[in-house]
């Protein structure tokens, strides 16, 4: 096809490892650029950090404090929910080391789960060019008349008439993956009327108006500075978000309508649900769900992405417990079991095999394109071998090509 395919992800706020959520979107993400690539298109998937908010202030204040013997218990338990060694905290007592850290531990833990972003092109919020990017940008801002300034501090104007209606017109042609949440986005525009103040008294981050830009403003607009700047070809082809940032993906469309020309504008969403933890919502920084290291220590690179492919469908919400891996494991040994069995077949003409395998492509093509990647998986690994079942084989026909699809497909190679 040789078309450029742009995929787009929330940057990381590297305050902790990835939990299960941000894993699932990654898995996700990686899954359908893997798809793209195999269908002979251009992939850009970059990466990137933004460094603020108060979190990484008052986690380097506690590390430090608690090497003094002020808080009793701390890095132990900081140790085991945050996976940091022991030896490490030292080097944790200034908020832009912390988040140096968790960044280069995220960017190791994601390669490790075989995520085939761009490594080679990741961005921070602490570059001197995104700063001026800031700095243009709410010129910009201001000169459309959109930024308020009370004595509560700087907000941009969400119930201007004008650019809500543009809002609109935007969302209208926007394609969201997900069941249903068109409406959903559309009826909470509706009711967008409050003022989001985007500048905080302290933290991490962008000087502005005596204050800090605020870390969902940062990151929304960490974006379009990448996309900007060229490590993506606007437009964004599709727009990967977990489903508690539906404000969000309204605040970023605000954006684009106002900085980006219709043609450069984020083209589909994929918004996923969200998981828990035995009943428990999923937070990283409160050490509630497995974490990535975790995953990738306990079950392996391939059995952590196929068991979050298979939770659920990408837009509903699912419940990780001790059995979600377990269920999943045994998924994987069958398919191994039935690729092993099918490549030592001898080679030879199978037609009618050959006819399963082809049919069975198509229908984990249609279900990559739909944003069904459960049902893609369950195709692959469920379906196809029972419909092998069925027949008496004699020869593997095309089996090594299909074998290959699929394992390039889901990252399920050795």
């Amino acid at each position: 096809m040789n078309e450029t395919v742009s995929l787009g992800v929330p940057y990381m706020h590297p305050v902790c490892p990835l939990s299960l959520n941000h894993v699932k979107l990654f898995v996700i993400a990686d899954t359908f650029a893997r798809f793209q690539r195999m269908e002979g298109n251009k992939v850009y998937f970059p990466l990137g950090f933004h460094y603020s908010g108060i979190e990484p202030i008052t986690l380097s204040e506690k590390i430090s404090g608690a090497l003094k013997g002020e808080e009793n218990g701390f890095l132990e338990k900081l140790e085991k929910t945050h996976d940091i060694d022991s030896g490490d905290f030292s080097r944790l007592t200034a908020p832009l080391d912390l988040l140096d850290y968790f960044s280069e531990r995220q960017i190791r833990d994601l390669k490790k789960l075989e995520i085939t972003a761009d490594f080679d092109n990741i961005y921070h919020t602490k570059e001197m060019r995104y700063e001026k990017y800031l700095d243009a940008l709410y010129i910009q801002y201001d000169d459309c008349n959109v930024i308020i300034n009370t004595s509560e501090g700087s907000a941009l104007k969400y119930s201007d008439k004008i650019w809500k209606q543009d809002v609109k017109n935007q969302l209208s042609v926007t394609k969201i993956i997900t069941p249903n949440l068109k409406k959903i986005l559309e009826d909470r525009l509706d009711t967008f009327f409050g003022e989001y103040y985007f500048v905080r008294s302290r933290g991490i981050g962008k000087k502005y108006g005596g204050g800090i830009i605020e870390p969902m403003s940062d990151s929304e607009l960490f974006n379009l500075f990448e996309a900007q700047e060229g490590l993506t070809k606007l437009p964004i082809t599709r727009f990967f978000v977990e489903e508690h940032l539906k404000t969000w993906v309204i605040k970023r469309i605000f954006a684009e309508t106002l900085i980006l020309p219709d043609q450069l504008r984020t083209k589909e969403y994929s918004v996923l649900g969200m998981g828990k933890y035995d009943g428990k919502i999923i937070s990283a920084s409160k050490g509630i769900g497995e974490m990535l290291p975790s995953l990738l220590n306990k079950y392996g690179k391939n059995l952590t992405r196929v068991s979050l492919l298979l939770t659920s469908h990408p837009s509903k919400n699912f419940n990780w417990t001790g059995e979600s891996a377990l269920s999943s494991k045994k998924i994987l040994k069958k398919y191994e079991r039935f690729k092993s069995c099918m490549l030592g077949l001898s080679a030879g003409k199978n037609p009618e095999l050959d006819n399963l395998i082809d049919e069975s492509k198509m229908i984990i093509r249609g279900n990559m394109k739909s944003g069904d990647f459960r049902f893609a998986c369950l195709e692959a690994l469920v379906e196809m071998p029972k419909k092998v079942k069925m027949m008496m084989l004699n020869s593997k026909g095309n089996a090594d090509k299909y074998f290959h699809y699929i394992d390039e497909l889901f990252g399920l190679g050795e």
